[in-house]
């Protein structure tokens, strides 16, 4: 079954109980019918109230604040390799190790760390 129509599907399935529990006026007869919980009965019916029968599909979910997120320097830099050379994700790796100056430098090393006596 093609998605578009899976998705056609679940809403009218939502729509189906919601007015099914204003039919026979208890939403507590309408979830047991359709074995539902009345807590997702209920995210259905604010869905519903706030957005219509659009507001009951399917939303994906969307962060909000990502802490691995890339500085949009560093995006559009893997977009230019991309597009322009074609390189794959090993040389585009390769290439951001060796040109980009955001990187932390490690202080020079002033000679041997353990003393041999």
């Amino acid at each position: 079954m093609k998605k578009e129509v899976r998705d056609a599907f679940r809403i009218h399935y939502k729509w189906t109980v919601l007015q099914y529990a204003e039919v026979c006026r208890t939403v507590i007869q309408a979830c047991r019918e359709f074995n539902v919980p009345r807590s997702t009965f209920y995210e259905w019916k604010k869905a519903y109230e706030k957005g219509g029968k659009a507001g009951l599909a399917r939303k994906k979910p969307v962060v909000i604040n990502n802490p691995h997120k890339l500085a949009q320097d560093a995006v559009d830099k893997i977009l230019h390799l991309r597009q322009t050379y074609k390189l794959g994700p090993e040389r585009i790796m390769w290439y951001l190790e060796r040109t980009m100056e955001s990187r932390p430098q490690s202080p020079p090393s002033t000679g041997p760390l353990f003393e041999t006596g």
